[in-house]
């Protein structure tokens, strides 16, 4: 799952293709559909364990840490030139804007969308609806998701440029301050949220605040080291022991 498929043809030469990503995006995206059903859909006493399903956002989010980071990943760790930016953004835009728009819009003409059309259209249409307490339910809901992932997005080169400054002689170097950064950044979510929550003044967990992508950068860089652990098997030739036996067996990890 974690090597690229050589044989893939590939739209942009940095980006390689996963062919087993899209079952992981499969399981996610029903994961998804089935805590919304269970939302609204069934007994109150099964409800808590349906909500749990919402686990899919966090397979979503790690997805994209890893296939998005990857390439930066690769450049700085084999020397190799960096991305370019603007045809990256130009990718992520193409990927979202375009059909989210039209489903915004069609769903607000037909069904009807309270505010949609006033003076919070930068912000609904802007990928910016969790910036605002007051429309962090509005337009499509579940567009937070989206909100979390457009700044991500924008984070990503900010990230990969810093990381580019950090000096490193020899490959395992710049492994070690790869994996170190992404712990640190791992951490840094997570104190995030503990302080926000230890503070008292959150009292649900829907707040422009929570829902704000150093809230989730934790997920990102799970996605993030798992892109730096499948370069680093890539280099060596070899899946290590442990990951070969599930290489393997892949249904060890369902079993567990």
């Amino acid at each position: 799952m974690c090597r690229a498929d050589p044989s893939s043809p590939r739209v942009n030469a940095r980006a390689d293709r996963f062919p087993l990503f899209d079952s992981l995006r499969a399981i996610a995206a029903l994961s998804v559909l089935a805590t919304h059903c269970a939302v609204f859909g069934i007994s109150p006493r099964l409800r808590p364990y349906g909500a749990r399903l919402e686990a899919g956002v966090a397979i979503f989010f790690v997805i994209s840490g890893f296939l998005l980071y990857r390439p930066f990943a690769k450049s700085r760790l084999f020397g190799d030139e960096a991305p370019r930016v603007v045809a990256y953004a130009w990718r992520r835009f193409l990927r979202i804007g375009p059909a989210y728009w039209v489903a915004l819009t069609v769903i607000g003409l037909t069904l009807g969308l309270p505010g949609l059309f006033g003076s919070d259209v930068p912000l609904l249409y802007g990928f910016a609806q969790t910036w605002k307490e007051s429309t962090i339910g509005s337009g499509l809901s579940q567009g937070w998701t989206l909100c979390i992932e457009i700044t991500f997005y924008a984070f990503l080169p900010l990230w990969a440029w810093a990381m580019r400054q950090v000096r490193g002689g020899d490959f395992d170097a710049r492994l070690r301050s790869e994996v170190v950064a992404l712990a640190g950044l791992f951490c840094v979510s997570v104190a995030y949220k503990v302080a926000i929550l230890a503070s008292g003044t959150h009292k649900v967990v829907i707040t422009p605040q929570l829902d704000a992508l150093p809230s989730f950068l934790d997920q990102f860089a799970l996605g993030m080291g798992l892109a730096v652990l499948s370069l680093c098997i890539e280099r060596r030739g070899a899946l290590p022991r442990a990951l070969s036996v599930i290489d393997r067996f892949p249904s060890i990890p369902w079993i567990v």
